[in-house]
């Protein structure tokens, strides 16, 4: 549970009817869609005595058609995974969306501040929200863990670092690529007022003869000295 001046952030779940809720990852039309319950995920902020400050229901922000790898793979049907929630200097919050391979950001007053992620598959209306890539190499990240909004001292803006799992590295309906994927540390630039992200670096040699992938778990945190 992340801490930031006297309040706590979690997580918890609820459940929604869902009426067109995709059955494939390979075919996107609504034929192979059907009624389903899905599980969403609820970001909460509570006060050091328990007093519920905000609470926010991933169901209400997003496109709850809209899939990754895994959120078919349950009876439970995972739709977007949350798997961490961290606060952001501003006072809002960032909720990491495994399935949805997206973090997105949250302001006190529930609103869907951006969404960074791969862009295939949101609907027109949340263009205006997906942050825009800059620069070259660029990478997003995929089924990733672990989010840390870190102060960078040569830049105002910030980074986020993340533990990019990199699983499928692309989100259904869209190809593959080709070979295997490893797992790394992303960290980007995030410029709000411009709405694009860059990327800083992305690290994946971590001493060992062979390249690390990990499917399910991971975390990155930045030290001070290294």
């Amino acid at each position: 549970f992340p801490r930031l001046d006297g309040r706590f952030l979690s997580l918890s779940h609820s459940f929604h009817q869902v009426p067109l809720y995709p059955t494939s990852y390979r075919f996107p039309d609504e034929s192979m869609a059907g009624p389903q319950v899905i599980k969403s995920a609820v970001a909460n902020v509570v006060d050091v005595d328990g007093q519920l400050l905000q609470s926010v229901d991933i169901f209400d922000l997003i496109d709850p058609t809209r899939i990754g790898y895994d959120s078919l793979d349950d009876d439970e049907k995972d739709w977007v995974h949350a798997n961490a929630i961290i606060p952001h200097p501003d006072g809002s919050i960032l909720v990491s969306l495994r399935h949805q391979d997206a973090i997105i950001k949250i302001g006190v007053d529930n609103e869907l501040l951006w969404i960074l992620g791969d862009p295939a598959g949101w609907k027109p209306e949340f263009q205006d929200k997906l942050l825009q890539p800059i620069g070259e190499p660029f990478q997003w990240p995929y089924h990733q863990h672990a989010p840390e909004w870190v102060s960078d001292l040569r830049d105002e803006l910030g980074h986020l670092v993340v533990f990019d799992n990199r699983n499928e590295g692309a989100t259904p309906y869209t190809p593959k690529p080709h070979g295997r994927q490893f797992s790394g540390v992303l960290e980007y630039r995030i410029d709000e007022d411009n709405m694009t992200i860059g990327m800083v670096g992305r690290y994946e040699d971590f001493g060992s003869s062979t390249p690390l992938t990990s499917d399910a778990f991971g975390n990155a945190d930045l030290l001070e000295v290294t």
